[in-house]
């Protein structure tokens, strides 16, 4: 055979033998011992303690799609296949009873509804039945799980129709130990161990002798629902002249789930992962079962409480009448308080009430209080610390263990009275603005033209606008405990700049140095109002900041000195607060005239510089920096 074609066949057929005669046991999917639990795998050992006098029956159907498939080399160097065994059809049963809490016993036997074989439909059949013995070493302590190890002796009887490659040509049989770890939610299983069967030696399929390995996992996502997958790989130990042809291996996915009682259903599919003999290339299996006496009832730590009514089956009452039928330690309640601040900073120092006694928060804004009788009330109590207003800590119930409780002190705020007015000293009907350490709404300038607002501790930006006005900025930091009255005047200026839906258009030009970059001081109130619409008004997501020259000069020269230009106004932007990342300086140079570069005073128009809004454009209404709809008070 040549390698290319043998790396083909791995591929496409993941369960090859070159020729095969009677005698040989191609079925490969043997079910564990189990006692039907949610966590079991179907043809891995998973090691438990047992339940003395349980018993467990279960049917399995299944159907498995070739299993055993014989390839012909062809004169042109080709292959052609034929399935030896296929459409198996059947039921698996299996039952085991438990002798002890460490040793049970298990048996299990297909019973064959149909098959294919080479001659077509082979009817009926029965395969081999195997007898296992499964020895529990070390169990977990209780039923909440740990560490598990089993060792699992086992016999193949040769009752199979061996003829039908459903029945090995003798007695046969095996050792396999188990190890694990499991809990109520997960476990885990691994299997090493060999298996015996009568030797042969029929082409390519040598011995009798292989190793068992696998490993599974099972979750619980519920107490009536497991989720389980495996996989399993029997290598030969013989040599073989067509490497992994007899080591199959499948990957196995299923699911189990139980009702109240010992009812018990499985549902799965399977896939192989090598080509070897039995090893089906899918199968589909679902079948339901029943456990007698699992639940049996117990009293593992011996404190006179069955474990069916001990909360701990593990640990032995204390009985000192408190709670003494619920079958654990007595454990008492603690309570841990924790003070932050609204910045989510704890505040160490800080007095807390609570069930009647006075604490102290420690550095790390915390008061432990131990001792506490579990299910005993506890009233509820406060927080206070200098600059906060005082928080209340509700009452609580403790459970016995740790428990949390936490306190979230507020600010004192300070007082700011902001004053509008004109240049010329006349009222103006404002709204306030704020960027600072808490969100709060916009706030209107009462009839008289002043407010007095109420602002947290911090560093705060006021932005003051009214209609006909431009944007005012105002700087100020409220120190924690400050109580005496601020008082900020603004004298609003007549607009420079309005938005319009695209762009926020500027009622003076930018002027710059002749032929330069550099910003003239006189267009430096322009900007700032600029900068302060795009800090009060976030929602403009994105500016493009474009600079236009008239024609003088080559296209070149004034396509940099644009960009030079415009990077100058972006700088000037973000010098006064606003996000880089909102602002695109881009120079178009001389490219985009809105007047003729025939005349002087159309040259002056050309020499712009633009705001255009790129991202949203605000609906065109009335100009976003113009007060469109006074908040009520």
């Amino acid at each position: 055979m040549n390698r290319p074609l043998l790396t083909f066949l791995v591929l496409a057929l993941p369960s090859i033998a070159f020729a095969q005669d009677d005698g040989f046991n191609a079925h490969g999917f043997e079910q564990a011992p189990g006692d039907n639990d949610l966590q079991d795998p179907l043809t891995l050992f998973r090691p438990e303690a047992q339940v003395k006098g349980s018993w467990s029956a279960n049917g399995l159907l299944e159907y498995a799609n070739k299993p055993l498939v014989l390839a012909t080399a062809t004169a042109d160097g080709g292959y052609t296949t034929e399935p030896l065994l296929d459409n198996l059809v059947g039921l698996n049963l299996a039952g085991m009873y438990s002798i002890t809490q460490r040793v049970g016993v298990s048996a299990s036997v297909p019973v064959w509804f149909t098959s294919t074989g080479l001659d077509g439909g082979q009817g009926p059949a029965l395969g081999d039945l195997r007898l296992h013995v499964p020895v529990s070493a070390v169990v977990p302590k209780d039923d909440a799980g740990g560490v598990a190890v089993s060792v699992i002796p086992f016999a193949d009887l040769p009752v199979g129709a061996e003829g039908k490659y459903l029945g090995n040509g003798g007695f046969g049989g095996g050792l396999v130990a188990a190890g694990g770890y499991g809990n109520e939610k997960l476990d885990v299983a691994m299997n090493v161990g060999v298996e015996v069967d009568p030797s042969m030696a029929v082409e390519n399929l040598n011995g009798g002798t292989r190793l068992l390995s696998g490993v599974s996992f099972a979750y619980m996502p519920m107490d009536t629902l497991g989720v389980r997958i495996e996989a399993n790989l029997r290598p030969t130990l013989m040599r073989n002249d067509y490497s992994l042809t007899e080591s199959p291996g499948e990957i196995i996915a299923s699911v189990r789930g139980r009702n109240d009682g010992g009812l018990r259903w499985t549902a799965g599919a399977s896939t192989a992962f090598t080509r070897g003999a039995g090893a089906a290339a899918f199968r589909v299996f679902a079948g339901a079962g029943y456990t007698f006496g699992k639940d049996i009832v117990r009293d593992l730590d011996g404190d006179g409480l069955n474990d069916d009514v001990d909360a701990c089956v593990s640990e032995p009452e204390t009985v000192n009448e408190y709670k003494d039928t619920d079958g654990c330690p007595d454990i008492l309640a603690s309570l841990l308080v924790t003070v932050k601040n609204e910045d989510g900073k704890v505040v160490k120092d800080a007095t807390v009430v609570l069930g009647g006694k006075t604490y102290t928060t420690d550095a790390e804004g915390h008061v432990k209080i131990e001792g506490l009788i579990p299910e005993q009330a506890l009233a509820a109590g406060d927080a206070t610390s200098a600059f906060y207003k005082p928080a209340t800590i509700a009452g609580l119930t403790p459970v016995p263990g740790a428990n949390e409780a936490s306190a979230t002190l507020s600010y004192l705020p300070g007082k700011v009275r902001v004053i509008t007015k004109s240049e010329s000293g006349a009222i103006v009907d404002a709204v306030v603005s704020f960027i600072g350490p808490a969100a709060k709404d916009p706030v209107p300038v009462g009839d008289d033209g002043q407010e007095v607002l109420e602002l947290r501790p911090g560093a705060w930006r006021l932005l003051v606008s009214a209609e006909m006005f431009g944007t005012e900025r105002r700087e100020l930091t409220i120190n924690p405990g400050e109580t005496s009255l601020v008082v900020i005047e603004v004298i609003m200026k007549p607009t420079k700049a309005i938005v319009r839906a695209s762009e926020i258009k500027i009622l003076e030009q930018v002027q710059f140095d002749f032929d330069k970059a550099t910003i003239q001081a006189v267009s430096f109130p322009l900007l700032t109002q600029v900068a302060n619409i795009l800090l009060e008004h976030q929602e403009i997501k994105k500016l493009e900041v474009q600079g236009h020259t008239d024609d003088k000069g080559n296209d070149k020269y004034n396509l940099d000195l644009s960009q030079r230009r415009v990077d100058s106004v972006v700088k000037f932007l973000v010098d006064q607060g606003v996000d880089a990342a909102r602002l695109t300086p881009v120079g178009y140079g001389e490219a985009k005239p809105v007047e003729s570069n025939k005349t002087e005073k159309g040259r002056a128009l050309n020499r712009r510089v633009q705001f255009v809004i790129t991202d949203p454009a605000p609906a065109p209404e009335t100009p976003v920096n113009q007060t469109p709809a006074r908040p009520t008070k």
